[in-house]
Protein backbone atom coordinates (compact mmCIF):
# COMPACT_ATOMS: atom_id res chain seq x y z
CA UNK A 1 0.00 0.00 0.00
CA UNK A 2 2.84 2.72 0.68
CA UNK A 3 3.84 3.18 -2.98
CA UNK A 4 0.17 3.31 -3.95
CA UNK A 5 -0.37 6.13 -1.45
CA UNK A 6 3.21 7.79 -2.00
CA UNK A 7 1.73 7.86 -5.78
CA UNK A 8 -1.46 9.31 -4.94
CA UNK A 9 -0.18 11.93 -2.75
CA UNK A 10 2.97 13.07 -5.47
CA UNK A 11 -0.07 13.02 -8.07
CA UNK A 12 -1.93 15.27 -5.71
CA UNK A 13 0.68 17.52 -5.20
CA UNK A 14 2.16 18.06 -8.31
CA UNK A 15 -0.68 18.53 -10.30
CA UNK A 16 -2.94 21.53 -8.54
CA UNK A 17 -1.78 25.22 -9.38
CA UNK A 18 1.16 23.70 -11.04
CA UNK A 19 -0.18 24.06 -14.97
CA UNK A 20 2.58 25.85 -16.82
CA UNK A 21 1.98 29.06 -18.39
CA UNK A 22 0.57 27.73 -21.93
CA UNK A 23 -1.18 24.89 -22.38
CA UNK A 24 0.96 23.71 -25.45
CA UNK A 25 4.24 24.03 -23.04
CA UNK A 26 5.36 21.91 -20.47
CA UNK A 27 9.63 21.65 -19.06
CA UNK A 28 11.38 18.08 -19.21
CA UNK A 29 11.49 18.67 -15.31
CA UNK A 30 7.74 18.81 -15.13
CA UNK A 31 7.36 16.19 -17.24
CA UNK A 32 9.58 13.82 -15.83
CA UNK A 33 8.14 14.70 -12.23
CA UNK A 34 4.96 13.83 -13.07
CA UNK A 35 5.68 10.77 -14.99
CA UNK A 36 7.42 9.68 -11.56
CA UNK A 37 4.36 10.56 -9.74
CA UNK A 38 2.02 8.24 -11.69
CA UNK A 39 4.37 5.59 -11.84
CA UNK A 40 5.06 5.58 -7.71
CA UNK A 41 1.51 4.73 -7.33
CA UNK A 42 2.20 0.85 -9.10
CA UNK A 43 5.85 0.07 -7.84
CA UNK A 44 4.23 -2.67 -5.70
CA UNK A 45 1.96 -4.53 -8.37
CA UNK A 46 1.26 -8.80 -8.96
CA UNK A 47 0.29 -10.01 -12.48
CA UNK A 48 0.71 -12.14 -14.83
CA UNK A 49 2.04 -11.59 -18.50
CA UNK A 50 2.62 -13.70 -22.01
CA UNK A 51 4.51 -12.19 -24.85
CA UNK A 52 4.59 -13.90 -28.10
CA UNK A 53 6.82 -13.12 -30.84
CA UNK A 54 5.98 -13.56 -34.71
CA UNK A 55 9.00 -14.02 -37.00
CA UNK A 56 9.15 -14.81 -40.81
CA UNK A 57 10.94 -18.11 -41.85
CA UNK A 58 10.74 -19.46 -45.29
CA UNK A 59 7.88 -17.22 -45.73
CA UNK A 60 6.05 -19.11 -42.94
CA UNK A 61 5.04 -16.78 -39.51
CA UNK A 62 7.00 -19.19 -36.64
CA UNK A 63 5.03 -17.72 -32.90
CA UNK A 64 7.05 -17.94 -29.70
CA UNK A 65 6.07 -17.05 -26.51
CA UNK A 66 7.35 -16.29 -22.92
CA UNK A 67 4.75 -16.39 -19.76
CA UNK A 68 5.28 -15.64 -16.47
CA UNK A 69 3.26 -14.46 -13.19
CA UNK A 70 4.91 -11.09 -11.59
CA UNK A 71 4.95 -10.05 -7.93
CA UNK A 72 6.68 -6.34 -7.54
CA UNK A 73 7.65 -4.20 -5.01
CA UNK A 74 10.30 -1.65 -4.05
CA UNK A 75 13.69 -2.94 -4.49
CA UNK A 76 12.83 -6.62 -4.86
CA UNK A 77 10.82 -8.43 -7.72
CA UNK A 78 9.58 -12.90 -7.75
CA UNK A 79 8.72 -13.96 -10.55
CA UNK A 80 8.02 -17.41 -12.52
CA UNK A 81 8.84 -17.65 -15.91
CA UNK A 82 8.14 -20.11 -18.54
CA UNK A 83 10.36 -19.24 -21.97
CA UNK A 84 10.20 -22.03 -24.48
CA UNK A 85 11.48 -25.42 -22.64
CA UNK A 86 12.72 -23.55 -19.30
CA UNK A 87 10.55 -23.17 -16.52
CA UNK A 88 12.49 -20.89 -13.62
CA UNK A 89 11.45 -18.85 -10.47
CA UNK A 90 13.21 -15.78 -9.98
CA UNK A 91 14.19 -13.78 -7.71
CA UNK A 92 15.80 -10.30 -7.40
CA UNK A 93 16.87 -7.56 -4.42
CA UNK A 94 18.52 -4.87 -4.72
CA UNK A 95 21.14 -5.50 -7.31
CA UNK A 96 21.31 -10.05 -7.06
CA UNK A 97 19.63 -12.55 -8.35
CA UNK A 98 18.46 -15.78 -7.23
CA UNK A 99 17.30 -18.64 -9.57
CA UNK A 100 16.32 -22.06 -9.63
CA UNK A 101 15.66 -24.10 -12.89
CA UNK A 102 12.28 -26.36 -12.56
CA UNK A 103 13.11 -27.72 -15.72
CA UNK A 104 16.58 -29.85 -15.06
CA UNK A 105 16.92 -33.25 -13.17
CA UNK A 106 19.53 -32.63 -10.64
CA UNK A 107 17.94 -29.18 -9.94
CA UNK A 108 20.44 -26.53 -10.93
CA UNK A 109 20.35 -23.04 -9.34
CA UNK A 110 22.08 -19.57 -10.07
CA UNK A 111 23.32 -16.73 -8.17
CA UNK A 112 24.38 -13.21 -10.10
CA UNK A 113 24.69 -9.62 -9.96
CA UNK A 114 21.45 -9.05 -12.45
CA UNK A 115 19.72 -5.99 -13.53
CA UNK A 116 15.90 -6.37 -11.96
CA UNK A 117 14.55 -9.08 -14.75
CA UNK A 118 16.15 -10.47 -17.86
CA UNK A 119 12.56 -11.83 -18.61
CA UNK A 120 11.83 -11.64 -22.40
CA UNK A 121 7.97 -10.63 -20.75
CA UNK A 122 8.64 -8.88 -17.87
CA UNK A 123 5.04 -6.41 -17.79
CA UNK A 124 7.88 -3.96 -16.45
CA UNK A 125 9.43 -3.81 -19.47
CA UNK A 126 6.92 -4.74 -22.22
CA UNK A 127 4.75 -1.79 -20.59
CA UNK A 128 7.31 1.05 -21.18
CA UNK A 129 6.84 1.29 -17.02
CA UNK A 130 10.77 0.97 -17.83
CA UNK A 131 12.67 1.58 -20.66
CA UNK A 132 15.56 -1.07 -21.80
CA UNK A 133 18.55 0.15 -23.34
CA UNK A 134 19.02 -0.74 -26.57
CA UNK A 135 20.83 -3.86 -27.05
CA UNK A 136 21.70 -4.65 -23.60
CA UNK A 137 19.68 -6.20 -20.39
CA UNK A 138 19.64 -3.39 -18.42
CA UNK A 139 16.45 -0.89 -18.25
CA UNK A 140 15.62 2.12 -16.08
CA UNK A 141 13.07 4.55 -14.99
CA UNK A 142 11.94 7.31 -17.66
CA UNK A 143 14.20 10.02 -16.08
CA UNK A 144 17.09 7.86 -15.98
CA UNK A 145 16.98 6.57 -19.63
CA UNK A 146 16.50 10.26 -20.24
CA UNK A 147 19.85 11.22 -18.36
CA UNK A 148 21.71 8.69 -20.61
CA UNK A 149 20.28 10.54 -23.61
CA UNK A 150 20.78 14.04 -25.75
CA UNK A 151 17.45 15.39 -25.43
CA UNK A 152 16.34 17.60 -28.78
CA UNK A 153 14.46 20.15 -27.64
CA UNK A 154 11.81 20.42 -25.53
CA UNK A 155 8.91 18.58 -24.97
CA UNK A 156 5.87 18.77 -27.52
CA UNK A 157 2.23 18.34 -27.41
CA UNK A 158 1.32 15.85 -30.20
CA UNK A 159 -1.57 13.39 -31.13
CA UNK A 160 -1.97 9.98 -31.49
CA UNK A 161 -3.24 8.18 -34.78
CA UNK A 162 -6.13 8.46 -32.75
CA UNK A 163 -6.65 12.15 -31.98
CA UNK A 164 -5.04 11.24 -28.38
CA UNK A 165 -3.20 13.92 -27.01
CA UNK A 166 0.43 13.30 -25.84
CA UNK A 167 3.66 14.60 -24.97
CA UNK A 168 6.52 13.88 -26.54
CA UNK A 169 10.04 13.79 -25.57
CA UNK A 170 12.73 13.40 -28.33
CA UNK A 171 16.02 12.04 -27.29
CA UNK A 172 19.27 11.44 -28.99
CA UNK A 173 21.91 8.77 -28.20
CA UNK A 174 25.19 8.27 -30.13
CA UNK A 175 27.22 5.18 -29.48
CA UNK A 176 29.90 3.23 -31.37
CA UNK A 177 29.90 5.31 -34.80
CA UNK A 178 26.24 5.37 -35.07
CA UNK A 179 23.24 7.75 -34.15
CA UNK A 180 19.36 6.26 -32.37
CA UNK A 181 16.76 9.16 -32.54
CA UNK A 182 14.02 8.24 -30.19
CA UNK A 183 10.67 9.48 -29.30
CA UNK A 184 8.88 8.73 -26.16
CA UNK A 185 5.12 9.81 -25.94
CA UNK A 186 3.36 10.43 -22.03
CA UNK A 187 -0.07 9.96 -21.73
CA UNK A 188 -1.79 12.38 -19.56
CA UNK A 189 -4.95 10.29 -19.21
CA UNK A 190 -2.94 7.57 -17.19
CA UNK A 191 -1.24 9.78 -15.06
CA UNK A 192 1.85 10.18 -17.83
CA UNK A 193 2.41 6.75 -18.57
CA UNK A 194 4.34 5.73 -21.38
CA UNK A 195 1.96 5.13 -24.17
CA UNK A 196 4.80 4.77 -26.89
CA UNK A 197 8.71 4.60 -27.52
CA UNK A 198 9.57 4.95 -31.49
CA UNK A 199 13.73 4.48 -32.30
CA UNK A 200 14.98 5.13 -35.27
CA UNK A 201 18.60 4.17 -36.61
CA UNK A 202 19.53 7.23 -38.39
CA UNK A 203 20.91 6.91 -42.25
CA UNK A 204 19.25 3.30 -41.99
CA UNK A 205 16.17 2.39 -42.75
CA UNK A 206 15.45 0.61 -39.30
CA UNK A 207 13.19 1.31 -37.34
CA UNK A 208 11.35 0.16 -34.36
CA UNK A 209 7.72 0.84 -31.90
CA UNK A 210 6.61 -0.17 -28.86
CA UNK A 211 3.53 1.16 -28.09
CA UNK A 212 1.15 0.35 -24.77
CA UNK A 213 -2.67 -0.26 -26.48
CA UNK A 214 -4.31 -0.53 -23.47
CA UNK A 215 -4.12 0.51 -19.68
CA UNK A 216 -6.15 -1.19 -16.91
CA UNK A 217 -7.19 1.05 -13.67
CA UNK A 218 -6.22 -1.17 -10.87
CA UNK A 219 -7.36 1.13 -8.18
CA UNK A 220 -9.29 4.55 -8.28
CA UNK A 221 -6.99 7.06 -10.42
CA UNK A 222 -4.44 4.24 -10.73
CA UNK A 223 -3.24 2.58 -14.33
CA UNK A 224 -0.69 -0.42 -15.74
CA UNK A 225 -0.59 -1.54 -18.81
CA UNK A 226 -2.52 -3.91 -19.92
CA UNK A 227 -1.60 -4.86 -23.50
CA UNK A 228 1.57 -3.61 -25.37
CA UNK A 229 2.69 -4.11 -29.08
CA UNK A 230 6.10 -4.20 -30.77
CA UNK A 231 6.46 -3.29 -34.34
CA UNK A 232 9.86 -3.35 -36.60
CA UNK A 233 10.63 -2.47 -40.03
CA UNK A 234 14.39 -3.37 -41.65
CA UNK A 235 13.18 -2.07 -45.10
CA UNK A 236 9.57 -1.68 -45.51
CA UNK A 237 6.27 -1.17 -44.17
CA UNK A 238 6.02 -1.79 -40.18
CA UNK A 239 5.05 -5.53 -39.08
CA UNK A 240 4.14 -6.15 -35.95
CA UNK A 241 6.26 -8.90 -34.43
CA UNK A 242 5.34 -8.24 -30.95
CA UNK A 243 1.88 -8.68 -28.88
CA UNK A 244 2.16 -8.68 -24.83
CA UNK A 245 -1.01 -9.40 -22.50
CA UNK A 246 -1.61 -8.38 -19.40
CA UNK A 247 -3.44 -10.03 -17.09
CA UNK A 248 -4.61 -10.34 -13.10
CA UNK A 249 -3.57 -6.82 -12.35
CA UNK A 250 -3.90 -5.89 -8.95
CA UNK A 251 -2.00 -4.02 -5.80
CA UNK A 252 -1.24 -6.79 -3.73
CA UNK A 253 -1.27 -6.36 0.33
CA UNK A 254 1.88 -5.90 1.57
CA UNK A 255 4.35 -8.98 1.31
CA UNK A 256 5.86 -11.27 4.24
CA UNK A 257 9.44 -11.22 4.47
CA UNK A 258 10.08 -14.59 3.23
CA UNK A 259 7.98 -13.72 -0.80
CA UNK A 260 11.78 -12.90 -1.43
CA UNK A 261 13.43 -15.28 -0.79
CA UNK A 262 13.84 -18.58 -2.56
CA UNK A 263 14.31 -21.88 -1.11
CA UNK A 264 16.16 -24.84 -2.97
CA UNK A 265 15.67 -28.60 -2.76
CA UNK A 266 17.88 -30.34 -1.15
CA UNK A 267 20.93 -31.48 -3.03
CA UNK A 268 20.48 -28.54 -5.71
CA UNK A 269 23.73 -27.50 -7.40
CA UNK A 270 24.84 -24.05 -6.98
CA UNK A 271 26.83 -21.64 -9.11
CA UNK A 272 27.40 -18.74 -7.17
CA UNK A 273 28.52 -15.92 -9.41
CA UNK A 274 29.12 -13.76 -6.45
CA UNK A 275 31.43 -15.46 -4.69
CA UNK A 276 32.59 -17.37 -7.62
CA UNK A 277 31.96 -21.21 -6.13
CA UNK A 278 29.75 -24.02 -6.82
CA UNK A 279 28.51 -26.64 -5.09
CA UNK A 280 25.75 -28.97 -3.40
CA UNK A 281 23.26 -26.73 -1.31
CA UNK A 282 20.84 -27.31 1.12
CA UNK A 283 17.16 -25.58 1.06
CA UNK A 284 19.01 -22.49 2.34
CA UNK A 285 21.56 -22.01 -0.50
CA UNK A 286 24.77 -23.03 1.91
CA UNK A 287 26.62 -25.99 0.84
CA UNK A 288 26.48 -29.64 1.96
CA UNK A 289 29.70 -30.82 0.48
CA UNK A 290 32.87 -29.76 -1.58
CA UNK A 291 32.94 -26.34 -2.55
CA UNK A 292 35.22 -25.43 -5.61
CA UNK A 293 36.27 -22.38 -6.72
CA UNK A 294 34.42 -21.26 -10.36
CA UNK A 295 38.39 -20.63 -11.43
CA UNK A 296 39.07 -24.14 -11.26
CA UNK A 297 36.16 -25.23 -13.51
CA UNK A 298 37.17 -27.34 -16.52
CA UNK A 299 36.44 -25.88 -20.31
CA UNK A 300 33.54 -28.22 -20.04
CA UNK A 301 31.99 -26.97 -16.94
CA UNK A 302 32.60 -23.19 -18.35
CA UNK A 303 31.14 -23.89 -21.67
CA UNK A 304 27.82 -24.89 -20.17
CA UNK A 305 28.16 -22.38 -16.74
CA UNK A 306 29.25 -18.99 -19.16
CA UNK A 307 27.37 -16.53 -17.60
CA UNK A 308 29.93 -13.69 -16.50
CA UNK A 309 28.70 -10.99 -13.93
CA UNK A 310 27.46 -7.92 -14.01
CA UNK A 311 29.21 -5.21 -12.53
CA UNK A 312 27.21 -2.34 -11.38
CA UNK A 313 27.83 1.02 -13.57
CA UNK A 314 26.85 4.54 -12.56
CA UNK A 315 25.17 5.85 -15.49
CA UNK A 316 28.17 7.83 -16.95
CA UNK A 317 30.29 4.77 -17.62
CA UNK A 318 27.23 2.96 -19.06
CA UNK A 319 28.32 1.55 -22.38
CA UNK A 320 25.57 -0.34 -24.62
CA UNK A 321 26.61 -2.82 -26.96
CA UNK A 322 26.31 -1.25 -30.74
CA UNK A 323 23.18 0.30 -31.53
CA UNK A 324 22.71 -1.75 -34.71
CA UNK A 325 22.01 -4.73 -32.93
CA UNK A 326 18.95 -3.24 -31.24
CA UNK A 327 16.60 -4.61 -33.40
CA UNK A 328 16.98 -8.30 -32.39
CA UNK A 329 14.11 -9.25 -29.84
CA UNK A 330 16.49 -12.21 -28.36
CA UNK A 331 16.51 -10.99 -25.03
CA UNK A 332 19.97 -12.14 -22.56
CA UNK A 333 16.77 -13.06 -20.23
CA UNK A 334 16.68 -16.44 -23.03
CA UNK A 335 20.54 -16.95 -22.52
CA UNK A 336 20.08 -16.80 -18.72
CA UNK A 337 17.43 -19.38 -18.81
CA UNK A 338 19.41 -21.52 -21.01
CA UNK A 339 22.51 -21.25 -19.44
CA UNK A 340 20.46 -23.12 -16.33
CA UNK A 341 18.80 -25.66 -18.92
CA UNK A 342 22.08 -26.52 -20.03
CA UNK A 343 24.26 -26.57 -16.64
CA UNK A 344 21.26 -28.80 -15.21
CA UNK A 345 21.81 -31.18 -18.48
CA UNK A 346 25.63 -31.03 -17.49
CA UNK A 347 25.56 -31.75 -13.91
CA UNK A 348 23.06 -34.99 -14.97
CA UNK A 349 25.84 -36.04 -17.22
CA UNK A 350 28.13 -35.85 -14.15
CA UNK A 351 26.34 -37.93 -12.27
CA UNK A 352 25.98 -40.71 -14.94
Amino acid sequence: MRGLIIGMFLLMFVAPGAAPARADEMTLERLLALHKAGRAAIERIACRAELTTFFEQDGKVMPDSCSGEFFYDVGALRARVQDRSWNVTYVWRDGVAWSLSHASQPAAALKALSPRSTARCDPFDRGLVHLRMFGAKEHYPLEEYVARAKPVGAPRKTKSEGGQELWSIRLRFSKDGGELDVEIELDPTVNYLVRRRSLTVLKTSRKQMEVVTAFAEVAPGVYFPEEAEIHSSHDGPMKRIGLTKITEIRVPAPYPPSHFGLSLPHGCQVTDMVARKTYKSDENWQPIGEVRPTEELSPEEKRHQAIPPIKPTPATAHEPIPIYRWIALGSVGTLVLAALGALGRFLLGLRR
